[in-house]
């Protein structure tokens, strides 16, 4: 009969707790509480009855009680925390919606992507032997292919990314390069779009050499290496 008192007492203080959320837990917690105070009173000897009605009485009016906990859960300030929480967790799967094809892109741009294959092989004369790399600012910028072709053009293929691969950086729009003989040229290609950008910078009419000096200049940002150009057989 305990357990009904005990559930009618923790029901009437819940009607007075206007944030309906915040019920159940309310209902819940005191309800353990009764029953721990009545079995202990039954364990120091009080007959059941008994140790629920000291137990009930101990409680308080169960107005007053309802009160202080609606008090301790205001509407406004539950609602604004739930409703922060649901933001958090929308703004958490937007996130994941909108940088997921930004991650695969990049996937394919790290792994597997090669601008230098769009060039036929029987067309290559000269390439470089490896990759080199370059670091400017944050930026960590690869040079993984440097081919010429046999009607002249000099292609220079970049892969760049930032370090951490998420932080912003300047804008980089490739290199300058440099023949033996001193003369500078300015390219043109395209690039992909993803945390790891791969681009092909293409020179045309660039004479024939065993060498190619790679050039950036900005203010407080500038690089200069040379890389070795190997002759390919047919």
């Amino acid at each position: 009969m305990e357990r009904a008192d005990f559930a009618a007492w923790c029901a009437a203080v819940c009607r007075h707790i206007r944030y309906r959320p915040a019920r159940a837990q309310a209902a819940a917690e005191l309800m353990d509480h009764l029953t721990d105070h009545a079995a202990a009173l039954e364990d120091a000897g009080a007959a059941p009855e008994e140790a629920a009605r000291t137990a009930l009485a101990a409680m308080g009016d169960a107005g007053e009680v309802g009160r202080a906990l609606d008090r301790a859960h205001p509407p406004l300030l539950c609602a604004s925390v739930a409703l922060t929480r649901a933001c958090a967790v929308l703004l958490s799967v937007a996130a994941c919606l909108f940088l997921l094809p930004l991650l695969f892109l990049s996937a394919w741009d790290l792994l597997i992507y090669r601008p230098v294959r769009s060039i036929p092989r029987e067309e290559i004369v000269r390439a470089a032997a490896g990759d080199t790399a370059a670091r400017i600012g944050n930026k960590v910028v690869v040079v993984t292919d440097v081919v010429q072709t046999r009607d002249g053009t000099l292609s220079v293929c970049l892969l760049e990314f930032n370090v951490p691969p998420i932080l912003n950086s300047f804008g980089f729009y490739g290199f300058q390069v440099r023949d033996g003989s001193g003369r500078t040229y300015l390219g043109g290609g395209q690039s992909s779009g993803s945390y790891f950008r791969r681009s092909i910078d293409s020179y045309r009419d660039f004479p024939p050499t065993d060498s190619v000096t790679l050039l950036y200049d900005e203010p407080g940002r500038a690089c200069q290496f040379t890389i070795p150009l190997e002759e390919v057989g047919p």
